[in-house]
């Protein structure tokens, strides 16, 4: 999608302010405070629903308002088709409307317009916890497949029953534990099915990035680090991931975490297996990032 008009109405600086831009792209220039960061969140919170900046929505506000809006024209390049989509938000909520009409379909929602924000802080996600890798994943998943949101959700929805299970070992929540484990299970597998798919698709794009660019740029790829292959080597743990067979192999490996951890699971009162504990190796030139990358590189 290209965004060919955004509109601000009491959204950080802006009180009511409508920018246009050309389909060949922009830059954004101004003196330091003028707002420009603030159009750029404003341009991802549409997108993503939140900002990259702070977990705070009424920050977004401006200064005394009790409502702000980010409302914007965008096209299909490909159909030349255009939406407006907008984000109403106050402190009894958000509210998305598309062309006009409200929806609750987060789903359709987020399909019509999809942006990434590089940042300083962009970088924890190689130098962060396992959390900002996953969601990068995720995030790019459900740009391409909006049916992912639920599944995420889905997930969550079901570790939290699964905890809340744990929390209270009595006779009749432990017999009901082994139903919820399937469930969660059953989407487990399709969540990690579903990123090891993406991060292929990532790879093979970063591969022609790197040949594009000329120079010696050096190999750049990703690992999936699914959990539940702790302790697989990387190699047996990739051909496993590679698999024509991988579903049922991996439908059998969260079985046996399942069974492993089930009196460490018991004691702590928690989930100890499952994609909420997936990790991605960033690696550069053969070495994973984290560890070896200057803050150059």
């Amino acid at each position: 999608m290209r965004i060919d008009r955004l509109t601000l109405r009491s959204f950080r600086n802006y009180r009511d302010t409508t920018v246009t831009f050309p389909t060949a792209g922009a830059y954004i220039t101004g003196a330091n405070g003028s707002g420009k960061t603030n159009l750029l969140e404003a341009i991802y919170f549409l997108a993503n629903q939140h900002s990259f900046r702070t977990t705070k929505r009424e920050e977004l506000q401006g200064w005394g308002a009790t409502q702000c809006v980010v409302d914007a024209l965008v096209t299909a390049p490909e159909t030349q088709r255009q939406s407006e989509l907008a984000i109403y938000l106050s402190p009894r909520g958000r509210r998305l409307v598309v062309n006009g009409k409200e929806t609750k379909d987060v789903q359709k929602f987020t399909a019509s317009f999809a942006a990434v924000a590089f940042h300083p802080g962009t970088l924890n996600v190689i130098k962060g916890g396992p959390v900002g890798r996953r969601q990068l994943i995720d995030r790019g998943i459900a740009s391409l497949q909006p049916a992912f949101v639920q599944m995420s959700q889905e997930c969550q929805r079901l570790l939290k029953q699964r905890n809340a299970l744990l929390r209270t070992s009595t006779g009749d929540s432990n017999a009901t534990l082994g139903v919820w484990t399937e469930r969660f299970i059953e989407v487990a597998l399709r969540m990690t099915q579903a990123r090891q798919e993406h991060i292929t698709i990532l790879n093979s794009t970063l591969a022609e990035l790197v040949q594009s660019l000329g120079a010696d740029v050096g190999s750049l790829t990703l690992a999936y680090r699914p959990a539940v292959l702790a302790h697989s080597t990387p190699q047996e743990s990739a051909a496993l991931l590679a698999s024509a067979a991988s579903g049922e192999l991996l439908r059998a490996r969260f079985l046996t975490e399942a069974r492993r951890l089930q009196r460490a699971e018991a004691a702590l009162g928690q989930t100890l297996f499952g994609p909420q504990r997936d990790d991605l190796a960033i690696c550069y030139r053969g070495r994973e990032s984290r560890s070896y990358a200057s803050q150059g590189e």
